[in-house]
């Protein structure tokens, strides 16, 4: 199967790409364990992460490059308190995730710490993409959520 995605993958770049150079710009966050402000509760102390301080980059990034792709690769709403709000609906670090369009949430190790139900929860109310391969299922041996393939500008990411 993963070299059937493969032949399909270099296939559609073979179909849709032309001569004409593109730039895509790819960004990634990680490890953000709770941080959307740049504020770490168990020290009482300002520190240099969140949300609130990559939103600028972000939105740099956006009006820079119209073809952009954002990930966040795990570990999102383990530590500074986050734990406090794992029964909401929609954990705020999810609402951060959606609220700055990001197109992938990549699970980190961290992101199974409260169980499957809290896990599931968060992955239904995320807008984007959700990519997990290295998580196999017991009964079925079937990848998790296995990758994706974007299509920007008649490009295969």
């Amino acid at each position: 199967m993963e070299l059937y995605s493969l032949f399909i993958f270099i296939l559609l770049n073979y179909i849709f790409c032309d001569s004409d150079s593109i730039t895509i710009a790819i960004a990634h966050t990680s490890d953000m364990h709770g941080h959307i402000y740049p504020w770490d509760y168990a020290t009482d102390s300002e520190i240099d992460a969140g949300f609130a301080r990559t939103d600028t980059v972000i939105q740099e990034l956006r009006n820079k490059y119209p073809n952009f792709l954002l990930i966040d690769t795990g570990d999102l709403y383990q530590d500074n308190l986050a734990d406090i709000f794992l029964n909401n609906d929609t954990h705020p670090m999810i609402q951060a995730l959606n609220l700055l369009k990001y197109d992938v949430w990549v699970l980190g190790n961290h992101e199974f710490n409260y169980g499957l139900d809290i896990l599931e929860r968060n992955i239904k109310n995320f807008n984007g993409t959700v990519i997990c391969s290295n998580i196999k299922y017991e009964d079925s041996g079937k990848i998790m959520f296995p990758h994706t393939i974007f299509l920007i500008s008649m490009v295969c990411v």
